[in-house]
């Protein structure tokens, strides 16, 4: 009954859209993420694998992140996230994300800094220790990752090709939340 007397409060706009334009040349993406709403703070994945933590009350960005997975082998390939994973043990608190180039990425909820311990520099490599090598474009993280406990859980998504030697063998990975 009231819809019609609603009014915008704020806007947001991706962080995506000045590479859209700029010199990475990069097409335009979808927006598909749903935001994760913490203790009044937004967490976003844009189209091109970006993170944005933004105020749910102004709509002010209070920080970002961009791990340049259009940068990737096959990063301008998919240009589409649906979201992030959150994790807490009361005092540390993570936002996680798999990125379409197979990176696991674990940043700080307060700052949007990468944690240096977690892999390799702050990054998993999700493509290494497989059965097999594989054709790196044809395994992607798009999905929001399920944490359970203190254990990533990553979604992916591959092609359906069983007669591609190149594809990816399908495994169910579990990371820990703290070192990858």
């Amino acid at each position: 009954e009231n819809v019609s007397k609603l009014e915008r409060v704020w806007k947001w706009n991706s962080i995506d859209e000045p590479l859209y334009d700029g010199p990475t040349q990069v097409r335009r993406g979808y927006f598909k993420a749903t935001p994760l709403m913490v203790k009044g703070i937004l967490y976003v994945a844009t189209a091109l694998n970006q993170v944005a933590a933004v105020d749910a009350g102004t709509g002010e960005s209070i920080w970002e992140f961009n791990p340049k997975a259009y940068d990737e082998p096959g990063g301008r390939s998919v240009f589409q996230h649906r979201g992030l994973g959150y994790w807490s043990d009361g005092t540390d608190e993570r936002i996680i994300m798999g990125t379409t180039t197979r990176q696991l990425i674990a940043l700080n909820a307060k700052t949007g800094k990468l944690y240096s311990d977690f892999g390799e520099n702050g990054v998993v490599d999700m493509g290494k220790g497989l059965d097999r090598p594989i054709q790196e474009t044809h395994l992607r993280f798009t999905a929001p990752p399920m944490i359970i406990r203190d254990t990533i859980v990553p979604g992916c998504a591959m092609p359906d090709e069983a007669n591609n030697p190149g594809i990816a063998p399908g495994h169910v990975r579990g990371y820990d939340v703290r070192t990858g």
